[in-house]
């Protein structure tokens, strides 16, 4: 459909008209995709975002009025929280949060456990 031949310069010379070729391209399958990518962040991202951050807020009031911690800590502890699917584990238990009886951690996983149940954490922490 292009006419072409080789150009002095290593190049292509085209003899013909071919914008018709060009103007108007099927660009269906790439709409259909990025309709698609909106749709799955307004219906399944945006509410799990949302969720994750309610229970999360719930979370920290919890520990702000149990055990007061930095922000950055509340983070981490969440974090490790779900890593762990509710439980904190023993090296945390012993570097992390040292100064914590062993009834407090038992608390703060029920907590967790009763605001998060099974869901899982949608985004990373990034404590």
């Amino acid at each position: 459909m292009i006419e072409w031949k080789p150009a002095p310069d290593n190049n292509v010379q085209i003899n013909n008209e071919t914008g018709d070729l060009y103007r108007y391209f099927d660009a269906t399958q790439q709409a259909e995709f990025l309709y698609s990518c909106v749709l799955e962040t307004i219906e399944v991202t945006i509410p799990e975002q949302i969720n994750y951050l309610q229970k999360y807020d719930r979370m920290k009031a919890f520990l702000d009025d149990f055990v007061p911690l930095a922000d950055n800590m509340v983070s981490r502890l969440v974090h490790f929280l779900n890593e762990g699917k509710g439980h904190i584990s023993k090296w945390v238990k012993d570097h992390e949060l040292k100064e914590f009886t062993e009834s407090e951690v038992l608390e703060i996983e029920a907590k967790y456990q009763q605001i998060f149940g099974s869901d899982q954490l949608p985004i990373a922490s990034g404590y």
